[in-house]
């Protein structure tokens, strides 16, 4: 909130494209202030230059507090944060530690791990950690966190956090119906929320007024039918911060209208074609799975998956 605060009060006109630049904006405040304790307590105990630690101090003393894809020191406070968090709460709380485990990993709600941790550094209490020496707490996580993830900390965020859009069914073998992954370019405490397993359904800005001024876009595409050309045809807009346009009125549709469907009863006589997936509600599931090799399970596969969702079913291994 502070940080759409700090937006807000940016400029004294704000317009679409502005608002659009808000949502994609990288830039984490707690993570940042986090950053400048952990350099301020290299530089307390004497080991800022060590050699052992001195290539990761540079790239956080480096770092601007954006999760960027190319932002580099952004894994190494992220991974010290989650490590502290853990550490502070097992020493504070013992066996309740584990209410805070499940939050020390990146999710879209799971904020506890970082409330905790800063609200400890900022007030120093007495009590909740060895000789309340919180300058020991971070160095000791970052040198764990090295220890677990050495030279893959000096990555790129882009390259060390993306998330693959992956079908429900990628996991029995059908990942060509996997969306692109997305280099890693937002965090979990970011107003652009991304992290490995979750990132923003969807950017968009209306102009109540002048509706066809708005735009959106989506991280993959609005088709969910393979080998459509919509599939995910909004991932390039969606990887560059860009929104599509979103015609609302009807002057506006038909200007930018590609093709037109037209939706008519059949009269007497005429000829209904078949699904050309019709063969396919023949095959039993596990057919299909034991033959995804095949050139038709391509077919049979988004069949199954339309029969199952329009069943409200979730998982057609058990038909």
């Amino acid at each position: 909130a502070r940080r759409i605060e700090q937006m807000l009060a940016s400029r004294p006109r704000l317009g679409v494209d502005d608002f659009s630049g808000f949502q994609a904006d990288t830039l984490s405040l707690p993570e940042l202030e986090l950053a400048k304790q952990l350099i301020a307590a290299a530089q307390r105990t004497g080991v800022r230059n060590r050699a052992d630690l001195r290539p990761y101090l540079d790239a956080v003393a480096a770092w601007n507090g954006r999760f960027d894809r190319t932002a580099t020191g952004a894994p190494i406070v992220r991974e010290t944060a989650l490590t502290a968090a853990g550490m502070l709460a097992a020493y504070a709380t013992g066996a309740a530690s584990k209410t805070y485990d499940a939050a020390a990993r990146p999710t879209i709600a799971a904020n506890t791990q970082m409330v905790l941790l800063m609200r400890v550094l900022r007030e120093r209490p007495r009590g909740w950690w060895p000789n309340d020496d919180y300058d020991g707490l971070l160095l000791r996580a970052l040198n764990d966190a090295i220890k677990r993830d050495g030279a893959r900390l000096l990555e790129t965020w882009g390259a060390y956090d993306p998330i693959a859009i992956r079908h429900p069914f990628a996991p029995l073998g059908f990942s060509f119906l996997n969306g692109r992954t997305l280099p890693g370019d937002g965090d979990s405490y970011s107003v652009h929320v991304q992290n490995a397993r979750d990132t923003q359904s969807f950017r968009a800005v209306w102009v109540p007024g002048d509706w066809d001024r708005g735009g959106i876009v989506i991280p993959s595409g609005e088709s969910g039918e393979p080998g459509s050309g919509h599939y995910t045809d909004q991932t390039p807009l969606w990887l560059t911060k860009r929104l599509a346009p979103l015609p609302f009125s009807d002057a506006a549709v038909r200007a930018a209208a590609v093709q037109t469907l037209r939706l008519l009863p059949a009269q007497g006589g005429d000829r209904v074609a078949a699904h050309p997936f019709a063969p396919c509600r023949k095959v039993p599931a596990v057919a299909v799975l034991q033959n995804r090799a095949r050139g038709d399970a391509r077919a049979c596969a988004v069949e199954l998956q339309r029969e199952v969702w329009a069943r409200g079913e979730r998982n057609f291994i058990h038909e």
